[in-house]
């Protein structure tokens, strides 16, 4: 059933009972409703499920974390901190291709924006693409495997913050770029990205991202120098790796209900297009 053609008003377009109200609807028999009923009911249950229990496997992780380190801007167990910049080898921003979008190609060098970096993950559904000579031109913020990209400007006050989300980058080197609004944080080889990482997207790190970065009301940013001066908790390695072998065996635990998630929400549309069209 299409109610489109009841829309009204250019800017916001509204849609009216009176002005749809006698819009025939064919219904299957009872039974048949019943029946399809119950088969969307199941399935959105087990996506719920899994939904719930990736939920359940995050906050296991987070309490994990607290257990071995605490607090890792209070930093109650007293371990030694240092400045993220000190464990860094280089930190920077990307820039905007000149042109803008319209250098962007169909298939190309992997070209990250502020709304591919999200909290763990990076987004690809969005991404776009630039070709191998703009890549040389901004060759300065080519990336490597084992990059932590962070975003660099964006809100502050909703429960998915934009501002300060931060994902590794796992591809090949040189393979991929960012932009202005994206930060990469290039480690020492020895420090632990991973463990970095979770101290960078854990609840207390967004509450002090949000005390440090400058700007409006609306959309703030965070300064390089920001990023540098990042306290940083560093207990001894052998703690680290412990953690980081969990983290990793709790990652095989998610990427398989995931797989579960991706396969109910694929069936879950199909079924809604096979009975409703």
């Amino acid at each position: 059933m299409n109610f489109a053609k009841y829309y009204t008003g250019a800017t916001i377009p509204h849609i009216y009972f009176k002005d749809y109200q006698k819009e025939i609807i064919h219904l299957l028999p009872l039974d048949k409703q019943c029946l399809i009923a119950a088969v969307l009911n199941k399935v959105s249950d087990l996506i719920a499920l899994r939904k719930q229990q990736l939920a359940k496997l995050d906050e296991l992780v987070k309490s994990q974390f607290v257990e071995m380190f605490g607090d890792p801007i209070k930093n109650p167990m007293g371990w030694k901190m240092r400045k993220l910049g000190d464990l860094s080898v280089q930190i920077n921003s990307g820039n905007t291709p000149k042109g803008g979008e319209q250098v962007y190609v169909e298939k190309g060098i992997v070209f990250f924006r502020s709304q591919n970096v999200w909290k763990n993950r990076l987004e690809m559904e969005d991404i776009a693409y630039i070709d191998k000579a703009t890549h040389q031109s901004m060759r300065r913020s080519s990336l490597k495997r084992g990059d932590i990209l962070m975003t660099k400007t964006g809100r502050v006050n909703t429960e998915n913050s934009s501002l300060g989300r931060a994902a590794l980058y796992m591809g090949e080197d040189d393979a991929a770029n960012v932009n202005g609004h994206v930060y990469f944080i290039r480690l020492k080889p020895e420090v632990n990205n991973k463990f970095i990482l979770r101290i960078l997207i854990s609840d207390e790190y967004k509450n002090y991202i949000r005390s440090v970065c400058v700007g409006g009301i609306d959309k703030r940013q965070l300064n390089k120098n920001h990023i540098e001066d990042f306290p940083i908790i560093c207990p001894s390695e052998d703690m680290i790796e412990q953690y980081v072998l969990f983290i990793e065996k709790v990652d095989k635990s998610k990427l398989t209900i995931q797989q579960s998630l991706d396969k109910l929400e694929i069936m879950k549309k199909a079924l809604m297009q096979k009975y409703f069209g």
